[in-house]
């Protein structure tokens, strides 16, 4: 060990572990730096492999980067063996070569060995806590300087975390995952580390290190361990991971194997990372890049056969498909989410067969709430079956998901397989959120090497949402005198879905569980209108009563007048007959003259194309029926996923061309974009602002000439574009602030989503695993100039109501802006003139003298003087609290639980570099911001920022 770790620097070469580690561990160079095994970690007993697409890989050596693990992942069982990280180093470094190996079925029949009699197991997290903080230097920045090399050159030092990060949801790259790191799931039991009280006295090693594997397993204890400094740790130079001199090599490992190097000056590149950075998950990305694939893995296709509700109460939805040509359009009707299911599909061997010996794979969508599948206990929800239609050809069941090895003969091209998920008499649950196109995922490894290839023609069903629980009524932000109104009503179910209007004669008290799925039948609801404040319903042109009919999956809409005189409407919408005990409060409705409006957008969600739920078509549907935003971006992964867009460009296609088929100018704004997925640097969506829709590449993050921020800002560099971290502050990965935030593609930055609020440490609900330094606020007090927006970050198909089923936690960007159009929203956001919210919908301008939010304030450092702060909201629930926050000092004022505010204050003199931002707070846990407004030197060149955006 010691030839490894020299000094301040550490680098490894390369390592390999075997599986079980038993021996002590070596200190090496006094204090706390030290290597750490981890037995266990993020095991997963019978898990599916759901992150990377491709299953029965190793990575054999990874990375050790300021306490990132050293991981290997086993993917027969979807688990983390062993994982090895290095702390307290001066500066990151990564191993050079690195080998992925398909592993044999001698490891997978071995596997299940090691499994039998712990299926029981549910474990389904890789939580991990580390030990001890990477100590940063505070980190300077220059508002005004550029990126790339010249921040290179600067000198930048990484910040100053000072506390422990957590992991709360690790993303091994190819090991199975819950996929809760990357959606709004509710907190998992805690397992790993987590699971119990995790100490680092160095006399706890002896003792942990005899129990490891005694109790390592699928009963979620993690006895941690360190290794001492044989032949397990080498270099490069003294052994191949391939040789057969390799000590404790796995025997499936291969010859033959896939391999990838790193470039010599990897390190440079990537100077600092992420404080929680997820390197394994990056080094997956690059692993899978290199597999050789069997021209017949991937081959074939299934189909859709028939779908039988366990659960009579929904027969309405049991469907079988007719005779005829399989390739016939005979669309399914929906499944009601989270029910229980038989689904039977027949899939059809490709041209060039399957070798005996080769695997199947069945899977639902991995990244939301179906149950697993599982061949192995017919009476456990799940359960699936492959059979095949001739005697002499066996699918035989193996542990670790649906997965069975063609045994008796090869499978014959065309042949067919029948396949049943839910074949038990629990059947298999479907997703909690409606969609179409849910795929039941089928792969081929066509020889048996351990590396599968997803078909490309899937069997696909339709999920729908349950009998309405709720509506949900919307207006525009605000309008001018005397212009026509129209309100939004929509009903939705209870986890946001867009549901179908009950049939008004129906009795109240009727089974609302029994959901007539026929949407375009026709439906009359009625509803009553009453006012909260402001103008009454005879100046509005209102009756207190209206009857509405149409479509059962449409909304509904209620047209009328503003006044003639600027004012505030607010209303309250009340269901009647079967809509009895509904009602919405709607948004607050201001009326004013002003050559700017405020509009709601959404500019961050996925849908089943990365790794959320339903089609692009569904998501802009969403936003504009029932959620009534006003712009919108489907921001799908750039390589995450079963299918990455940067590799699949056909899928990138379909999302672009359906953005443009909604794009209507006026009305409702799509915004083409993707996210880059940098699982080093932080995630960030990059938007794309041209009409042109041709000017809209996708700069992938795991390419090495666009893997850096400073790298994609380049590329985009003379677009229209505009880039926008999010989840900055913590979990799944946060934002790398070593690399300050260009000031032209990213003057704004996203504070609150589905994963938690990023502004600050003293926020209601921070972000999952918020790191303490590296939060918005502390960026702003190193100099960088953000405005602020939120946005949903939706995995669920719901842009603009992701809070909905997410604990009332998400994200919305209120933008005033010139025109509802891309050229007028791009300008609106250079310019900072927005507003954040975690899902509410306020009305919210804040100015100082006359320098509106996001702007620059002059000021003299020499002749300093008052200001006058001017604050106007108009809340959708009473006020709480009001914080005034001036360069990291805040101020309180009491809300008195008004709903409107229109306030003004002396404030002492701003001094330069200052800034100043207000934070309001309502009952409900509702929470808006301002973009702060930047104190300048009074004799610099102000950028044009001034002038309230409601003037």
């Amino acid at each position: 060990m010691d030839e490894i770790i020299r000094g301040r620097r550490s680098r490894v070469e390369h390592a390999v572990l075997p599986s079980r580690i038993t021996r002590l561990p070596e200190f090496v160079g006094g204090g706390n730096r030290f290597i750490q095994p981890s037995l266990g970690a993020g095991q997963h007993c019978g898990r599916q492999v759901h992150s990377g697409g491709r299953v029965g890989l190793r990575l054999r050596s990874e990375g050790a980067h300021f306490n990132q693990p050293f991981a290997f992942q086993n993917q027969a069982a979807g688990g983390v063996h062993a994982e090895l990280r290095i702390e307290n180093q001066e500066r990151a470094s990564l191993l050079t070569h690195s080998f992925i190996q398909p592993t044999r079925l001698s490891s997978l029949m071995r596997e299940q060995e090691r499994h039998a009699g712990n299926c029981g197991c549910q474990q389904q997290t890789h939580d991990r806590q580390f030990i001890r903080p990477t100590q940063f230097d505070p980190l300077p920045f220059d508002a005004n300087a550029g990126t790339g090399a010249n921040a290179q050159n600067r000198g930048l030092q990484p910040e100053d975390t000072r506390s422990p990060s957590k992991r709360t949801e690790n993303v091994p790259a190819l090991a199975g995952i819950d996929v809760g790191h990357h959606t709004p799931r509710e907190v998992p039991t805690p397992t790993g580390s987590r699971a119990r009280n995790t100490f680092h006295r160095t006399f706890g090693w002896v003792v942990l290190t005899l129990c490891a594997w005694i109790f390592a397993g699928c009963n979620g204890q993690e006895d941690e361990s360190a290794i001492s400094s044989d032949s397990m740790v080498q270099t490069t130079a003294d052994m191949n991971p391939n040789s057969a001199r390799n000590e404790g090599r796995d025997d499936a490992l291969s010859e033959q194997a896939s391999s990838f190097t790193f470039p010599d000056d990897w390190d440079r590149q990537h100077p600092i990372l992420s404080p929680n950075a997820k390197v394994e998950a990056y080094l997956g990305s690059l692993a899978e890049k290199e597999i050789v694939f069997h021209p017949a893995d991937g081959g074939g296709r299934a189909w859709l056969v028939a779908q039988t509700s366990i659960d009579t109460q929904w027969q309405a939805s049991d469907w079988r498909r007719a005779d005829g040509p399989s390739h016939r359009e005979d669309p399914s009707p929906p499944v009601p989410v989270s029910t229980a299911q038989k689904i039977e599909l027949v899939f059809e061997v490709g041209p060039l067969g399957i070798r005996e010996g080769g695997i199947l794979y069945v899977m639902p969508e991995p990244f939301w709430s179906w149950s697993e599948a599982q061949a192995e206990t017919p009476y456990l929800v799940g359960y699936t079956t492959a059979t095949a239609r001739l005697a002499d050809v066996e699918l035989v069941p193996m542990v670790g998901g649906g997965i069975f090895r063609v045994e008796g003969r090869a499978l014959e091209p065309g042949e067919q397989i029948d396949i049943v998920l839910g074949a038990g008499s629990m059947g298999t649950i479907v997703d909690e959120f409606a969609g179409r196109e849910a795929e039941i995922l089928v792969a081929v490894d066509a020889d048996g090497d351990g590396t599968r290839r997803w078909i490309e023609k899937s069997a696909r069903l339709h999920i729908g949402a349950r009998a309405g629980t709720r509506i949900i009524a919307l207006g525009p932000a605000d309008v001018a005198p005397g212009s026509s109104i129209e309100l939004n009503i929509a009903i939705v179910d209870e986890r946001g879905n867009r549901a179908l209007w009950p049939d008004h004669i129906r009795e109240p008290n009727a089974n609302d569980d029994r959901v007539d799925l026929r949407g375009d039948r026709r439906v009359a609801s009625e509803f009553e209108i009453d006012v909260i404040q402001g103008p009454s319903l005879e100046m509005l042109g209102l009756n207190p009563r209206v009857e509405l009919d149409g479509p059962a999956a449409d909304a509904h809409r209620i047209r009328f007048t503003a006044p003639n005189t600027p004012d505030t409407i607010r209303l309250v919408i009340r269901g009647r007959g079967a809509l009895a005990d509904f009602e919405s409060v709607v948004n607050p409705i201001v009326v004013r003259n002003s050559k700017t409006r405020l509009i709601w957008a959404d500019l961050h969600g996925h849908t089943g194309l990365s790794d959320g739920t339903g089609t692009p078509e569904d998501y802009f549907r969403y936003a504009r029926e029932i959620a009534r935003l006003d712009a919108i971006a489907l921001t799908d992964h750039d390589h995450w996923g079963v299918r990455p867009i940067d590799e699949f460009h056909e899928i990138a296609d379909r999302i672009l061309t359906t953005s443009e088929r909604f794009h209507d100018p006026g009305r409702f704004v799509t915004i083409p974009g993707y996210e880059w997925t940098s699982w080093l640097h932080g995630h960030r969506h990059v938007l794309y602002f041209d009409e042109d829709v041709a000017q809209t590449p996708i700069y992938s993050s795991i390419d090495p000439a666009t893997d850096r921020p400073d790298e994609l800002w380049d590329a985009l560099r003379g677009r229209n574009a505009l880039t926008f971290a999010h989840h900055s502050a913590g979990e799944p990965v946060a934002t790398n602030w070593f690399f300050p935030p260009d000031p032209l593609l990213e003057p704004l930055t996203e504070i609150s989503s589905i994963h938690g609020m990023s502004e600050a440490d003293d926020v209601p609900i921070p972000v999952a695993g918020a790191i303490p330094g590296n939060f918005v606020r502390d960026v702003l007090l190193r100099g960088a100039r953000l405005g602020f927006i939120g946005s949903g970050d939706s995995h669920d198909g719901h842009p603009g109501l992701a809070k909905l089923a997410a604990g009332d936690q998400g994200g919305l960007a209120g933008i005033f802006t010139t025109s509802l159009d891309r050229k007028g929203l791009l300008g609106a956001m250079r310019a900072r003139h927005t507003f954040a919210t975690n899902g509410i919908r306020p009305w919210l301008s804040v100015s100082i003298d006359a320098t509106a939010m996001g702007g620059g304030l002059a000021v003299s450092s020499t002749a300093p003087a008052n200001h006058r702060l001017h604050i106007r909201y108009e809340a959708t629930a009473p006020i709480l609290r009001i914080d005034l926050i001036r360069s990291g000092r805040v101020a309180l004022i009491d809300g008195d639980g008004a709903l409107s505010l229109d306030f003004e204050r002396i404030i002492p003199p701003l001094v330069p570099g200052d800034f100043h931002y207000v934070r309001i707070i309502q009952e409900g846990g509702g929470v808006a911001w301002s973009s702060p407004i930047f104190a300048d030197r009074a004799e610099l060149e102000i950028a044009p920022n001034a002038g309230s955006p409601d003037n």
